[in-house]
């Protein structure tokens, strides 16, 4: 007997949903749909924008200014092999019972060159609006990387929580707004106040973007559901059980 009720409960069902689905197809794929759709162009958009995507718009000498850049960061390497070979002879010094106060005078004074230098040619890099975001940041990344971390010249508003070099989506724009706002900052106060910007920026799109995004997909990934779901139910009719004969005890 009870799986005869079992049955009726589902054949009821299944004639619910075949006429609620089958007549308002359109409208629930149609919901369905766009709730998906949507929170996947979110998600897409978001992660557009939160990755940076910088630009690659250059000027007709951004060769030039590269190459230029190059050269001085070859000097900034000499430096950064000189003050190197300064640690090893003070250490050897110390080893062998010798007088390295000379020897360490001598880097401390080269440590604060080395220092002011990159300093220079990072901000001038970051300020080269002949070259790309995308090469800026590049180069600016690899003296992080393999020199001299940000941090440690006065810049670390170019990093992120993590020490890594942030993404430069947006210093074209922030650039011409603090240049506008604070005509008399000197440049490496440029590159600060422009980095500082930036950082907010992405975090702006972080919350504008992330939480409707992934509400979106959410929602969709429920309306999709539902609309499966109604689609299995409306066109699995369920199968009556079949007598069976036995004796009763």
């Amino acid at each position: 007997m009870g799986q005869y009720t079992q049955y009726y409960k589902k054949l009821a069902a299944h004639k619910l949903a075949d006429i609620y689905y089958n007549e308002r197809m359109g409208t629930i794929f149609g919901i369905a749909a766009a709730l998906a759709l949507a929170g996947g162009g979110a998600g897409y958009q978001f992660s557009n924008m939160a990755d940076g995507t910088p630009d690659d718009l250059r000027a007709g000498n951004a060769d030039q200014v590269m190459e230029e850049l190059i050269t001085q960061r070859g000097n900034l390497e000499q430096q950064h092999a000189a003050l190197k070979t300064l640690t090893a002879d003070i250490t050897a010094a110390s080893r062998s019972g010798g007088d390295a106060a000379a020897i360490e005078s001598t880097r401390q004074e080269k440590v604060g060159a080395f220092q002011s230098f990159a300093k220079q040619l990072v901000t001038d890099a970051f300020l080269s609006s002949e070259l790309s975001e995308r090469e800026r940041e590049d180069f600016i990344r690899g003296i992080d990387e393999n020199i001299i971390n940000m941090g440690d010249i006065g810049l670390e508003a170019l990093e992120d929580k993590d020490g890594d070099v942030v993404e430069f989506s947006q210093i074209r724009e922030i650039r011409a707004k603090v240049d506008a706002e604070n005509p008399l900052l000197g440049n490496q106060e440029r590159v600060i106040a422009i980095a500082e910007q930036n950082s907010e920026e992405q975090v702006s799109i972080l919350k504008g973007t992330l939480i409707p995004a992934f509400l979106l997909a959410f929602l969709g990934s429920i309306g999709l559901g539902l609309g499966f779901g109604d689609y299995r139910r409306a066109n699995n009719r369920p199968q009556k059980p079949t007598k069976t004969s036995g004796m009763r005890h």
